[in-house]
């Protein structure tokens, strides 16, 4: 547990609540929840706080803060450099600077509340292969994607409710109801297909091969498919930006990409990937943009892929968070903690459909 009496007594000073003083310095209300519950927050917050009320991180909470990371110029920074001119390369630095581990959202091997269970089994992974092999209903496989689906289609624009996309799921049907797009409901199928090509193929390499076949199975059959200049399975032949920010241009993309993951598998070869590896990875697969549609739904699915690989709890980002994700891929240069608190937010929300499927799950925590 850890004690906020000092923070308390700095927002009742200021005449302040927990709320509004999230609401000040854009803190979700997950995290402010947890700070009422006594539970650790993750270190970036704490400064955050502090630099607002002027005091040192000491003054608000008295455990749980790794002062290591304080006065590490590395940690402040994240990348050395930006994707657009290096890559990965600064990642194993910034790693090393911020205190992250290879497996399990900060502890290594899966253990988690549940006594008995074998640290070095992969069994979110294991089970969604034993569930995917006999089509069981109900279970975490079933639930992990229709919700993965929804949101994820839905945060790109997608008009079909979670209803609509269970009964795809279920029946392979859907309700005749006015106003469905024919391309929602082949990209929710796809996306199906997808997810079952990231469980069955989870523990390879990342390669561009494998990025570009979630791609292709994506984008199948929709109206884009049949557009002469729309690479379906192949990177973008136009230029495109992604909320009015440059991305890169279609000459550069290859080289961008072939960089990006060969310092990302050289890490996980010798380091091993963590949380906070994955997150940096889907913000500079982003930043690229390598596809001239569906990047956002292609950059999650391999986020599911590499968390699943390294027996990491996935994130799921709801829709009605959207915003908060926008803002953390928008503002990542600024400040990284934004989207990795909306990631975090997401490791949450996924851990409670592992609770409730009496998944082992790694110990809750902020770490990173």
């Amino acid at each position: 547990m850890t004690s906020y009496a000092g923070l308390l007594q700095k927002l009742k000073e200021k005449g302040m609540t927990r709320s509004a003083l999230g609401a000040k310095l854009g803190i979700s209300s997950r995290t402010i929840a947890k700070i009422g519950r006594g539970e650790k927050i993750a270190d970036w917050v704490l400064e955050r706080i502090a630099e607002y009320f002027g005091c040192e991180v000491s003054d608000l909470a008295d455990a749980g803060y790794d002062r290591k990371t304080k006065n590490n110029a590395a940690y402040h920074s994240g990348f050395a450099v930006s994707a657009e001119d290096k890559g990965f390369p600064a990642l194993q630095a910034a790693r090393v600077a911020d205190g992250s581990l290879p497996y399990n959202n900060g502890t290594n091997g899966a253990g988690g509340r549940h006594s008995g269970t074998d640290q070095n089994v992969n069994y979110l992974l294991k089970t969604l292969r034993e569930e995917k092999s006999v089509g069981l209903p109900g279970g975490i496989y079933h639930e992990m994607q229709i919700r993965m689906t929804y949101n994820s289609n839905h945060i790109e624009g997608s008009r079909l409710s979670e209803e609509q996309t269970r009964m795809i799921f279920e029946t392979a049907t859907i309700s005749a109801e006015e106003g469905v797009l024919v391309d929602d409901v082949i990209e929710t199928a796809n996306h199906f297909r997808c997810i079952d090509l990231v469980i069955d193929r989870a523990e390879e390499p990342l390669t561009e091969k494998l990025i570009k076949e979630l791609h292709r199975l994506l984008k199948q059959g929709t109206r884009d498919s049949d557009l002469p200049w729309f690479a379906v399975g192949d990177y973008k032949k136009r230029p495109n930006v992604v909320g009015g920010r440059k991305t890169a241009r279609p000459s550069e993309v290859h080289a961008r990409m072939e960089q990006l993951l060969n310092s990302y598998e050289v890490l996980g070869a010798t380091e091993g990937i963590s949380f906070n590896d994955i997150i940096r990875f889907h913000y500079e697969f982003e930043r690229i943009h390598p596809f001239q549609d569906g990047n956002g739904r292609v950059g999650r699915l391999i986020a599911l892929k590499e968390c699943l690989r390294w027996n990491i709890v996935p994130f799921l980002i709801e829709d009605t968070k959207k915003v908060y994700y926008y803002r953390g891929l928008s503002m990542w240069e600024e400040e990284k903690g934004y989207l990795t608190d909306t990631c975090l937010d997401g490791q949450d929300t996924f851990r409670k459909l592992l609770e409730m499927f009496e998944i082992p799950v790694p110990d809750a925590s902020d770490k990173v």
